[in-house]
Order: C-alpha cells, then sequence, then structure tokens
C-alpha cells in the first residue's frame, strides 16, 4: 500500500497501544497455569473490537495457543484463557507463527514439551511461517532442544495433513534446507541443561524459561551475554505473576510450578510503539498508559530525546527496536550520532541498517551522511539538521521502518512516499489512525 505523508506536525494526547511483548508472554504464562490447573485466568488491555487490532504478532500467539488446545476468548479489552485438555493424539497441529520471531521462538520449546508427553498429545506438530521469518535465527534454540530429546524435521515444503498422515519430502538436517521454516517437532522433551548463547536472541531465552517450571531440575546456562536483557525480564516478570520465581545469573532456574494467584493480570502499554509519538517533531504529543518502572528496555526513548539536542550517543544492545525511529531523530539533529550495538538489526523484519540508511538518504536528498562499521558495531550519523527534504521510500515490509518514514515526515518540507504501509499491521494496525488523528497539517 502507498501512502503519501506531506509534512504534518503531531499535537494531542493518545494512549499507549498494548504492549505485544507483554501479551505474548501474558498469555503464555496464563496457558501454562491452565494447564496445570484448568481453572479460568483474564488479561485486561485495550478495549479493541478483536483480536486482529492487537496485530499479526499477537494473532498468531493466539491461533498457535489454540491450536495446542487452549481455549482464548477475547471480548472488549479482556482474554479470558483456559484448557479444556483435549485429546490431539490423533492430530497434526500446524502452528502458523506468520512473521512474528517472538510466537515462534517462544512457541517452539512450548511444541517440544507437548509432543508425546501424554497419551492425549500429538504425536508431531509443525510449524510454519513467512516473510523473512524463515531466514532469521533458530538453529541455537533448536540445537539445545535437540540435546535434550527433542526431533525436528525441517521439511522441502510447508507439511500438510492427508487424513491422519503427514506427508511431507523430509530434509534430514538443516544444512540442507537452510530455513528455519518450516519445520516439524517430534521426539520427547526430557529435563536437563539448556545451554544457550544469549547474545543471539533473548526470545530464545524467553522460550526456554517458559517450560522450565514443567521440567523437574531443568536450567538454562548462558553460553554469552545476554542482550536485550529487559525482555529476559519481562519474560521472568510475567512467570512471577502465575506463581513462579526465576533465580540465577547465568544459570536460570524457576523454583514453583505455575499456578493461579489471581483470576486478573493487565497488559502494560507499549514503550516500543509509543517511541513514534514520542519523537515526532516539536514533542508535542502526550502519552498515556506507559509505566516508567516496567522491564521494556524501549523506554529509554526519552533519556535519548532529552539528549537529542546536539547528536546522540546511545549503545542499542539491549534495546534494538528503537533504532530506526532513533535514526530518524538523529538525522533530523544538528551534529554527529554515534548509535552503538547495532550488529542484531541486520536479522530483524527487515535488515533495518540497510533500511534506515537508505531512507534516510532518500528523504534528505542524500545530505545526511550514514557510516556502519561493521568491526566497532556502530552506526555513525552525520547530519546539519536541517529539514528532510522528502522522497520516496520502502518500508521493507518492516512496521518499524513505515512508522519510522511517518515520524520523518513530522521533520520533512516535502512530501514522503511509502510503499508498504500495511507492515504496521505486524504490531499497530491502528497507527494510520492515531496517526491521522493526530496529525495538524503545516502546507
Amino acid at each position: 500500500m502507498i501512502k503519501h505523508l506531506p509534512p504534518v506536525k503531531l499535537h494531542g494526547t493518545i494512549a499507549a497501544p498494548p504492549s505485544k511483548s507483554s501479551l505474548h508472554r501474558l498469555l503464555i504464562s496464563a496457558a501454562l497455569t491452565e494447564y496445570a490447573e484448568q481453572s479460568s485466568i483474564r488479561i485486561l488491555t485495550a478495549p479493541y473490537s478483536a483480536v486482529s487490532d492487537f496485530g499479526e504478532d499477537v494473532s498468531a500467539t493466539v491461533d498457535c495457543l489454540t491450536a495446542l488446545g487452549f481455549g482464548i476468548a477475547y471480548n472488549n479489552g479482556v482474554f479470558a484463557v483456559r484448557f479444556d485438555n483435549p485429546d490431539l493424539s490423533d492430530t497434526f497441529p500446524i502452528l502458523n507463527v506468520r512473521e512474528s520471531g517472538s510466537t515462534f521462538r517462544f512457541m517452539l520449546p512450548l511444541a517440544a514439551y507437548f509432543v508425546n508427553r501424554t497419551n492425549r498429545s500429538p504425536k508431531s506438530i509443525a510449524f510454519v511461517g513467512g516473510g523473512k521469518l524463515p531466514d532469521r535465527p533458530i538453529i541455537p534454540l533448536v540445537k539445545t532442544l535437540a540435546v535434550n530429546g527433542a526431533q525436528f524435521v525441517f521439511p522441502a515444503e510447508p507439511p500438510t495433513k492427508v487424513g491422519d498422515t503427514m506427508q511431507y519430502n523430509e530434509y534430514p538436517t538443516f544444512a540442507k534446507n537452510k530455513k528455519a521454516l518450516p519445520v516439524t517437532v517430534e521426539g520427547r522433551l526430557a529435563f536437563g541443561q539448556f545451554e544457550i548463547p544469549a547474545n543471539v536472541s533473548s526470545q530464545f531465552v524467553s522460550g526456554l524459561l517458559f517450560i522450565l517450571p514443567l521440567l523437574d531440575g531443568a536450567s538454562i546456562k548462558y553460553t554469552s551475554p545476554p542482550q536485550s536483557l529487559g525482555y529476559i525480564k519481562m519474560t521472568e516478570q510475567a512467570m512471577s505473576q502465575f506463581g513462579v520465581a526465576v533465580t540465577g545469573d547465568t544459570v536460570l532456574t524457576a523454583r514453583d510450578s505455575y499456578r493461579k494467584i489471581t483470576d486478573t493480570v493487565t497488559a502494560e502499554g507499549d514503550w516500543s510503539n509509543s517511541a513514534f509519538w514520542l519523537a515526532a517533531n516539536g514533542g508535542n504529543v502526550t502519552v498515556t498508559g506507559l509505566d516508567n518502572n516496567s522491564e521494556q528496555s524501549d523506554k529509554d526513548i526519552l533519556s535519548i530525546i532529552n539528549r537529542a539536542a546536539t547528536g546522540i550517543t546511545h549503545d542499542f544492545t539491549h534495546c534494538p527496536d528503537l533504532f530506526p525511529i532513533v535514526s530518524v531523530l538523529a538525522a533530523a539533529t544538528n551534529g554527529t550520532s554515534i548509535l552503538r550495538g547495532v550488529s542484531r538489526l541486520k536479522a530483524k523484519e527487515s535488515d533495518r541498517i540497510s533500511a534506515m540508511r537508505e531512507l534516510l538518504a532518500a528523504v534528505s536528498d542524500n545530505r545526511v551522511v550514514f557510516i556502519h562499521d561493521e568491526a566497532a558495531d556502530t552506526v555513525t550519523i552525520t547530519s546539519s539538521g536541517a529539514p528532510f527534504t522528502g522522497g520516496n521510500v520502502s518500508a521493507y515490509n518492516d512496521h518499524r521502518i513505515a512508522m519510522s518514514a511517518a515520524v520523518a515526515a513530522t521533520y520533512s518540507k516535502g512530501e514522503i512516499v511509502l510503499d508498504g504501509a500495511e507492515s504496521v499491521n505486524k504490531s499497530y494496525p491502528n497507527f494510520w489512525a492515531d496517526y491521522a488523528r493526530l496529525t495538524v497539517k503545516t502546507t
């Protein structure tokens, strides 16, 4: 979808969209508590009209949990989660994670746990997905699950069910296919120590954390220091609302099992998507419903904005999702900005380093100097701070690039034409409606 973005200013008050990071974690933790106790738990969030309003990623998690036998109902701001213990022994669940890295990396350990767990469990569970997700990292998580009993088949084509039989052309190793998806999970997961490089994706750690309370004596051992640490803390915090305490620094263990502590929990407001409103030119948007004490690392946007007058220096090791919008801020600032800890950005929904280099070149008529130093793990942006000139840009099917282009229009004197505006549906389907509501045209 092409979106024409004329020069605008944004003004007004808006409620923070629900944090998809919070919702993923609460939905899964509530589901596993239901699995343990079969009671009923409610998750309070924004009063949207349908699950789809929460974005493709949250919808994918809901669909995957449903495929595993969990009943998840949504009505007017309330998710109700239950587990009816269905007999899935003769079924072949196919979990469509769409383009959600969080859903895939959280659900893969759960699937490995549920496969062949009881006489009512499925014997195989398949995953399919799209976009850039099949090319994003997954093998470290696959390897540590395989060491502890899970088995994985990477087929040539997405599996299908014909009668009660799985039909696919097997590739016995990942090396032949070189794609993370599709994949089928088999075997039977046992307790043990899950060794994982935590510098590749914090989502690997979170996915394993969810199953720790289900496997007596299991632990997680970091083989490299964790990055995006706030997201790991968010997982621990979500689990704590269901009776689980995670302990340890380099070796993590879980105390107690999932248990119902309260009937109702509340999803947080989202610092990641609120950052776009906060970073708009003029600083005239007030965002309500954000928790300054949240574990969300993207709350760093406040300190970044406060320090942006003559250039920005920040390390994005623990807040990589802020990189696109902070790149816009840096390019709109008179000075030199040094953005550190950017190496993982090449393996997001797009190569975000290349995407932002091209976007900023297009909207500034190549006047912004953007240098990526891989050895130093930095991006340096030098700008005069002159208004952007406008231009044609692509979202690269990446929601955060699309929203960054929208905010760039608040710093521009010419129109920005965005190709791929629909990519915001991944995390914030109401973004363009909210953008229009806050818009004050300047020309």
